[in-house]
């Protein structure tokens, strides 16, 4: 892209107190006489150089200078705002917030004197090139089939601005037709700026024009965008981007120093690094040497030399620690036990620095204390610790040597014991003598005293509490009534259930007889069952007796006896009648 600018320029520097709100970046520099230089600028968006004598162009940030004798150039840099005081410059908007000589249409471009505001210059006219915007590629520009008339108004509009303000104004512009390109100039409040804008040949290629203009006192422009080709044929063009922005303004001068160059250069040292080599010359020893060099650009170059030694140094240092400290860090070299150790280091002037470093070690201490208590001497406060509990507390001293003095206190705490002890007796045998006391009913006592009234102590000096509890269970009675039954002979006897007072009760039996009876069951348990007993006696009664005896819970009641008597079965006699 090709940029064509006329430059108007006021040196007033814009600066908050002392400092430049857009500050450029520039060098002096060193040439031979009348040999060709390099200038540098960077940080603004156009620059303007003076003097104009020996540069090779006064607009641009880099020029070549050429000049016979030392000279002071001065570069202004312009760096844009980011506000663009134009409504609608990309035509985003359409055909609005500008005023025109030509004539609006949103079909053809045919006659000249016509444009529009579109996409594309091919869709108004067959003539024209397929074009994209400047902006995106695929949005608005101003389409413009021109007319030979001089200083008519393509684009106009109206801004409001700052006095003594410098403002760049310019716009993107192509040729839409490959014949006679346009010729565009700028207009502010009714009067051109510079030089007309002779867009180069080629359609489609988006070309910047602008131009710098200082407001002065006005506060209000008209600027325009005025056709100056006078020629029909052709002169059909695109316009889009139209900025007009503060420019805020700093001028740097630049100094062109013109040879012989001349250096000094200062080099100090360490003895260890002689002799020194100096543009391929060895220095054993300090000093002061020169030399005539020819420089990169040419010139004779005279180099002085101020060579100086710098000396190593050596150094003790004592250090005595606690145990803990270690390992110690020492110039960055960790020692894990005491010692006397060297090391080369480098001194603040860069050479070797020997150090040597006698370190020793302060002993650390500790004591163990322990103590023993029953439970129910808790909480217990023993040196400024309270134990809630049995363990171990540590205090942190500093001992004499004032290292770390640790004190262990370890606190042991017994418990309490108590035993349980159970006996079951029978009624009969109250009253009941247990570890010396007599009982005469069932009850649970608890022992906590000897018998001198003083507390009970288990084997570790705590005390201990015995528990003893008597249960005692009752005699069995057996509660059958009658206790007896009588049966003729080889008959049943009845089903005896055997009750008791006491639940739970078993029944033991043994059945015997005085007379010749039989069919009884001579022992059991429990139930009598029924039984068919016999009587051989046809006269006399017989007895089988039954001794009972109730248990329970380990008790055995008094037995009672159960008698079955069996009479013995009738004669029958037979009488015979005459």
């Amino acid at each position: 892209m090709k940029y064509f600018r006329l430059i108007f320029f006021l040196l007033i520097t814009s600066t908050v107190q002392g400092q430049s709100l857009c500050p450029i970046t520039t060098s002096d520099i060193k040439v031979c006489p009348n040999i060709n230089g390099q200038l540098t600028a960077s940080g603004a968006d156009f620059y303007t150089w003076t003097p104009s004598a020996g540069l090779s162009d006064t607009t641009i940030a880099n020029p070549i200078v050429k000049v016979a004798t030392s000279t002071t150039f001065f570069v202004t840099g312009y760096t844009e705002s980011s506000n663009n005081l134009i409504k609608n410059g990309d035509f985003t908007n359409g055909n609005n917030f500008f005023a025109t000589d030509y004539k609006f249409t949103n079909t053809d471009l045919v006659p000249e004197g016509n444009y529009t505001v579109g996409t594309n210059p091919k869709t108004y006219h067959t003539s024209f090139s397929t074009c994209k915007d400047h902006t995106s590629g695929s949005g608005n520009m101003l389409i413009v089939n021109g007319i030979p008339v001089s200083n008519s108004t393509i684009w106009e509009q109206t801004i409001t601005i700052k006095p003594n303000q410098d403002y760049a104004f310019y716009a993107y512009v192509t040729p839409v037709s490959p014949l006679n390109p346009p010729v565009l100039q700028f207009s502010i409040n009714g009067k051109v700026l510079g030089t007309p804008f002779v867009t180069p040949v080629g359609t489609c290629n988006w070309n910047k024009f602008y131009s710098i203009w200082n407001s002065g006192p006005i506060t209000t422009a008209i600027i325009r965008i005025v056709n100056q080709n006078i020629i029909a044929n052709g002169n059909d063009f695109a316009i889009d981007d139209i900025k007009y922005v503060e420019l805020c303004k700093v001028t740097n001068a630049v100094s062109v120093n013109v040879g012989p160059l001349s250096s000094n250069t200062n080099i100090a040292i360490c003895s260890s690094a002689f002799p020194y080599n100096w543009n391929g010359v060895n220095y054993p020893v300090s000093g002061t040497y020169s030399t005539h060099l020819t420089s990169t650009i040419g010139c004779d170059s005279v180099a002085t030399l101020v060579l100086t030694e710098k000396l190593p140094t050596v150094s003790s240092t004592s250090v005595s620690i606690c145990s803990s400290a270690f390992p110690f860090i020492w110039n960055a070299t960790s020692y894990p036990v005491a010692g006397s150790y060297t090391k080369t280091l480098i001194n603040k002037a860069g050479c070797d620095s020997v150090a040597t470093l006698v370190l020793t070690e302060k002993k650390s201490s500790s004591s163990i204390h322990q103590k023993t208590i029953c439970l129910k001497e808790l909480p217990y406060s023993w040196e400024n610790f309270t134990f809630t509990t049995a363990g171990t507390q540590t205090k942190n001293l500093t001992n004499e040597a004032l290292c770390d003095s640790t004190a262990s206190y370890t606190l042991t705490v017994n418990n309490p014991s108590s035993s349980t002890h159970n006996q079951t007796i029978c009624l009969n045998e109250l009253p009941f003598t247990w570890d010396g006391r007599t009982f005469t009913q069932q009850e649970t006592y608890v022992k906590t005293k000897d018998i001198n009234g003083i507390q009970l102590m288990n084997v570790v000096g705590c005390d201990s509490t015995a528990t003893y509890n008597l249960t005692v269970n009752p005699i069995p009675t057996i509660t059958n009534t009658p206790l007896a039954q009588t049966v003729c002979s080889g008959t049943s006897t009845l089903l005896v259930n055997l009750t008791s007072d006491v639940a739970s009760t078993t029944f033991d039996w043994t059945a015997s007889t005085d007379t010749a009876i039989t069919g009884f069951t001579p022992n059991g348990t429990n139930i009598i069952p029924a039984q068919t007993l016999s009587n051989p006696s046809n006269s006399v009664a017989g007895t089988v007796t039954y001794i009972i005896t109730p248990k329970a819970n380990g008790c055995t009641g008094t037995a009672v006896n159960y008698v079955v008597t069996v009479n013995p079965e009738p004669i029958t006699s037979t009488i015979y009648h005459k």
